[in-house]
C-alpha cells in the first residue's frame, strides 16, 4: 500500500509539473500569414459586407500598434496602417486593381480596407506569438456595378518594419440586387 501511494504522489507530481516542461512555439521574427476564410453579410437581397480570416505568427511578438501616433506611424506616415488590404475586381476575365482619383494628393490610389491592428504583444519571457484576426469590410457593392466577383491582396507589418508575406485571397461573388 505505501509504495501504490508513493507512485500515485509521483504520477502526480509528474502530471503537475508536465506543462511546465512543454517547449514553448518559436517562429521567425518576421510576421506570417495564411488565409483562413470569408464570411459575407447580407441583407437579404445584397452582400454587404464580409469578414476576412486571416492567421498570423511572429517570433518576437511586436505585431500591433496601441496609440503610437509619432512618426513613422503618424496618420500620413507609410506606417500608419499595418493591416494592408487591396481591393481587386474581375473585369472581362482579368483581375483589376480599383482605381480613385485623390483630389488631396492629386493621383489616383487603389481602393484598400488598410487598418490598424492593435498591440498583440505578450506579456512574459516568450514573446512568440501566435494566432487569428477578423476584420469585417464594408462592401455595399462591387466598386464597378457591372462586375460581382472580388478578392484581395493582404499583408502585415510589425513594429520592427518587418512586412509579411503577401497573401491572394480566393475570389468571392458578391450577391447584387
Amino acid at each position: 500500500m505505501k509504495h501504490i501511494s508513493k507512485i500515485v504522489i509521483i504520477l502526480l507530481a509528474f502530471w503537475m509539473l508536465c506543462p511546465s516542461c512543454k517547449k514553448k512555439e518559436e517562429f521567425p521574427v518576421v510576421p506570417k500569414i495564411e488565409f483562413k476564410e470569408f464570411t459575407k453579410w447580407s441583407n437579404g437581397n445584397t452582400d454587404t459586407a464580409l469578414t476576412m480570416v486571416i492567421s498570423f505568427t511572429d517570433g518576437d511578438g511586436d505585431i500591433g500598434l496601441g496609440d503610437d501616433t509619432m512618426p513613422p506611424f503618424n496618420p500620413h506616415g507609410r506606417y500608419y496602417y499595418n493591416y494592408i488590404i487591396t481591393y481587386m475586381e474581375k473585369k472581362s476575365g482579368q483581375w483589376k486593381y480599383y482605381l480613385v482619383f485623390n483630389s488631396a494628393t492629386q493621383q489616383y490610389d487603389t481602393v484598400n480596407f488598410n487598418s490598424r491592428i492593435p498591440s498583440l504583444t505578450p506579456d512574459g519571457g516568450n514573446q512568440s506569438i501566435k494566432g487569428e484576426i477578423e476584420l469585417m469590410m464594408k462592401i455595399l457593392r462591387p466598386v464597378d456595378a457591372a462586375y460581382d466577383t472580388v478578392r484581395f491582396d493582404a499583408f502585415i507589418y510589425d513594429r520592427a518594419f518587418h512586412k509579411s508575406n503577401v497573401i491572394r485571397t480566393p475570389e468571392v461573388i458578391m450577391k447584387r440586387r
